[in-house]
C-alpha cells in the first residue's frame, strides 16, 4: 500500500540497467547480457518486472541451463541466477522502485559436490613453460599471458587491460639466465 503498482516493463528495467553497467568492464557488461538479457527476453520483456516469480525463474533455469545427469550444469545455472538476482535486487532498490522487494532474493543456488583441486605438477608445470618458451617466435604473447594467469593469478580480461597504454606490462626473458 505504501507504493504504486509496478509500471516498469522488464525490458525498461533491463536497458536501465544497461546503461549503469556502462563504465564497468567489456567481460562483465557480456556476462549480464548473456545471461540478465537472455532471461529477459526468454521470460517476456514486455511484462512488468512485479510480475517475476521465484517458481517461474527457477523452471526457465531448470529447463534451459540444468541437467541433473550433468554436475557442470549446476554452476551455470549458479552464475546465471546469481546475476538475476542481482538485477531483481537493483529493480528493487531505493533508487528504482520498480517493487517494493525481489521476489527471488530468497532462492538457493544448487549445491555442488565437493571435489578435491586437481593440480598441475612440478614436472608438468616445467613443460608447459618450456613449450611456450620455444614458440615464443610464433606467438610472443602466449608465454607473457601463461606467466601473469599462472604465478599472479590474473583473469584473461585484466590480462587484456596491462597490455594497453602507459601502464603495459613489459616482460623480456632474453636476458634472464
Amino acid at each position: 500500500e505504501d507504493i504504486k503498482p509496478c509500471t516498469v516493463t522488464l525490458s525498461e528495467a533491463y536497458d536501465h540497467h544497461s546503461e549503469v553497467q556502462a563504465g564497468k568492464s567489456e567481460g562483465h557488461q557480456k556476462a549480464v547480457r548473456n545471461r540478465v538479457g537472455k532471461w529477459v527476453e526468454v521470460f517476456g520483456g514486455d511484462r512488468l518486472v512485479s510480475d517475476v516469480t521465484a517458481q517461474e525463474v527457477a523452471k526457465d533455469l531448470e529447463g534451459r541451463l540444468y541437467n541433473e545427469r550433468d554436475p557442470k550444469t549446476k554452476t551455470t545455472y549458479n552464475n546465471h541466477l546469481n546475476y538475476i538476482k542481482t538485477f531483481m535486487n537493483w529493480c528493487a532498490g531505493a533508487e528504482q522502485g520498480y517493487i517494493k522487494e525481489s521476489p527471488i532474493a530468497g532462492m538457493k543456488l544448487k549445491v555442488k559436490e565437493w571435489a578435491d583441486p586437481e593440480y598441475l605438477s612440478a614436472e608438468d608445470t616445467r613443460k608447459l613453460f618450456e613449450t611456450l618458451e620455444g614458440h615464443k617466435e610464433e606467438n610472443p604473447a602466449d608465454l607473457a599471458d601463461a606467466i601473469l594467469s599462472f604465478f599472479c593469478g590474473m583473469r584473461q580480461d585484466e590480462i587484456k587491460r596491462v597490455r594497453q597504454g602507459e601502464g603495459a606490462v613489459r616482460i623480456s626473458l632474453e636476458n634472464h639466465n
